[in-house]
């Protein structure tokens, strides 16, 4: 129940019992007066005003006194400035504090040759198949409801599928991360027989529609998709300069305009902090952490022997790290959780026979 409709019913509870209806209207306008100023309206008021009035006073009650009535005043000044976020002098409510919900990993699968998405709990528990058959690069809607499957969305419950549109003329759209606000996908995109169309492309996140070009590899290989920035703002992307070498950008959304952060090789794309201030990406046996603008940057190790290790992802609340991991002298990897400052590293699977990637993490949607 919102607090404006517990106000609509405290009103018309103490009218009924106590107040005279030939006076309610004004009642009404006097609450009005000194709870929201008379900007506007609310169709709480309609409702109370819709109450029949009478030309005939009717005792239903001892009428409120002076103190009552700055009693009722206060009260209804409270609810509403927590059903509307009033703001004095710059006051807020607090928003909601984020839950880290389940993660998303791919698992090769040799049945299909291929990968296959799995869901679970972040201590492992409840892992099964998310969406059956072939599919790569899960990331979680902003809202934690959805799951863009390249160009694919599915509910976290894995029901109702959808394919995007998945092409913009010759170009090809793969794997895709969503903006903050839900309502686009960034996607890499390429084309077989042209290579200058290679880089991102935005798209609506509702059909993979209205396509706009973000970036341009200029090197006839990929650009791909990481992580946008915490307003939106900036994109995190992996871009290749050959087949085998790629190196960690930043591209502005507003005008397409790309930089390098650090001259580094990486091997992944990149994923940013829930606050906005780091970016993460790995670089073969360990984590680079630095700011966006490629100052401070870090080196973040594992506390254990490493073979290779890939694909890292904040957790919602910015408190742990989930990633894969092959340790020393392994060629399948797991995956594992550790704190932001490179401790408590947490085994999540133990498939020693097939290897798993593809990570992803997301808020509790409830």
């Amino acid at each position: 129940m919102t607090a404006q409709r517990d106000v609509e019913l405290f009103l018309r509870a103490h009218f009924e019992a106590t107040a005279d209806r030939t006076v309610a209207d004004g009642q009404v306008d006097a609450i009005l007066a000194t709870t929201v100023g008379r900007r506007q309206q609310p169709a709480w008021l309609a409702s109370l005003r819709s109450l029949p009035m009478s030309n005939t006073a009717r005792t239903l009650g001892r009428p409120m006194s002076a103190p009552a009535w700055v009693l009722l005043l206060i009260l209804a000044l409270l609810i509403a400035v927590a059903a509307v976020g009033l703001t004095v002098g710059g006051f807020r409510l607090a928003p909601a504090p984020i839950v880290n919900g389940p993660i998303v990993f791919g698992r090769f699968d040799a049945s299909v040759d291929d990968t296959v998405i799995h869901i679970a709990r972040p201590d492992g528990s409840d892992t099964h198949i998310f969406l059956p058959g072939a599919n790569e690069c899960p990331q979680f809607s902003p809202d934690g409801r959805q799951i863009a499957v390249a160009m694919k969305v599915v509910n976290v419950d894995g029901t109702d599928p959808r394919l995007l549109d998945n092409t913009v003329g010759d170009v090809t759209l793969g794997c895709s991360t969503w903006s903050p606000d839900g309502q686009r996908l960034a996607a890499e995109g390429w084309n077989e027989n042209d290579p200058t169309d290679n880089g991102i492309y935005l798209v609506n996140a509702s059909d993979g529609r209205d396509a706009i070009r973000l970036t341009t590899n200029g090197k006839g290989n990929n650009d791909i998709p990481g992580d946008f920035s915490p307003d939106g703002r900036q994109l995190g992307y992996l871009h290749h300069v050959s087949d085998s070498v790629a190196t960690l950008w930043v591209v502005d959304v507003a005008t397409g305009n790309g930089r390098q952060v650090v001259s580094t090789q990486v091997d992944s794309t990149p994923t940013w902090s829930p606050d906005g201030q780091w970016l993460l990406v790995d670089a073969g046996d360990h984590f680079l952490v630095m700011h966006p603008d490629g100052t401070d940057p870090r080196t973040l190790n594992v506390p254990a022997s490493v073979g290779w290790l890939g694909d890292p992802q904040y957790s919602p609340d910015g408190t742990r790290i989930l990633f894969h991991m092959a340790l020393d002298g392994s060629d399948k990897n797991d995956i594992y959780t550790m704190r932001v400052d490179g401790t408590d590293l947490v085994q999540i699977t133990d498939t020693p026979e097939v290897t798993e990637y593809f990570t992803d993490w997301g808020i509790d949607p409830r």
